[in-house]
């Protein structure tokens, strides 16, 4: 949905939605850090957050729209800024799909091999639609590969796939 707004709205209509959603995300932690729960946004994000996130309610929402919006800033080509969101949103949200229902191989404490892939695959797909298949697999695979670095990984993929393609286009 961020891809196709950002391509939809342009650059600087997405970077002040994404800081408003950034914000917001925020506002809603502490509310619910203080006990404020917003049913069923609140259950929906307890349901899916990771044991070491539970401590900062709307951790995931918070640097997923961070991670968007470094992509924003530090990329000024539409090219760029669409992979990285596309490898974010897509082959983020798939790679912990499939790492979930498939993985076996452990790459490190919270990610795997089959997960990776099913990342490496899906926003490949996506990609496809905007690059060539070379391009697509190779910022994919970068991107996917930048989350076994330990840096936050909604921060990592963006960067790290719209770098890739910097150097691809």
């Amino acid at each position: 949905a961020i891809t196709g707004y950002f391509l939809y709205a342009g650059r600087e209509n997405t970077l002040i939605a994404l800081f408003a959603l950034f914000l917001a995300a925020i506002v809603l932690g502490i509310c619910a850090k203080n006990g404020l729960k917003f049913w069923p946004l609140s259950a929906v994000l307890e349901a899916g957050e990771r044991k070491k996130e539970q401590n900062t309610p709307f951790h995931a929402p918070m640097v997923f729209f961070l991670g968007a919006i470094f992509c924003l800033v530090l990329f000024q080509d539409t090219r760029q800024i669409t992979g990285g969101l596309v490898v974010l949103s897509v082959g983020d949200a798939l790679s912990t799909l499939g790492g979930k229902k498939f993985g076996k191989t452990m790459l490190t404490k919270r990610h795997t091999l089959e997960g990776t892939l099913a990342g490496i695959i899906a926003s490949s797909l996506v990609l496809f639609l905007f690059f060539t298949p070379a391009q697509a697999l190779i910022a994919s695979t970068i991107g996917m590969l930048s989350e076994l670095t330990g840096v936050e990984d909604n921060v990592m993929i963006p960067i790290a796939s719209g770098a890739s393609l910097t150097l691809l286009l």
